[in-house]
């Protein structure tokens, strides 16, 4: 898994196998390739640019600060995405933006 943020460094870290599936898991029954773009941002939020690939198709969609009441797949999909970087990225600084991201979805930090 490879986390990047614009202006901070690029973290890889490996990814447990079954960890990796308990991800594939959670965003499989979303219909990853059918989730929908967001509409346009408002005031205070976050812009997160989602790429999925599996090996029958790629989709790329586009979420603002997704929220489980609205935008219940693109939230349900960037929860379990920062749920497994947090579970497997190391770096300090990695762990805080995704923490900072966190509040932006409107999710819990995981325990």
């Amino acid at each position: 898994m490879t986390v990047a943020f614009a202006d901070t460094g690029i973290e890889v870290s490996e990814v447990p196998d079954a960890r990796g599936l308990l991800f594939l898991d959670a965003i499989a029954k979303l219909d990853p390739l059918g989730i929908p773009d967001a509409a346009p941002g408002g005031i205070d939020g976050i812009t997160l640019e989602c790429l999925i690939q599996e090996s029958r198709d790629t989709r790329r969609f586009v979420a603002w600060s997704p929220g489980p009441e609205k935008e219940p797949r693109q939230h349900g999909f960037v929860v379990a995405l920062l749920n497994l970087a947090m579970d497997v990225t190391r770096e300090p600084e990695t762990v805080r933006r995704l923490e900072q991201v966190f509040g932006y979805v409107r999710a819990g930090l995981p325990a």
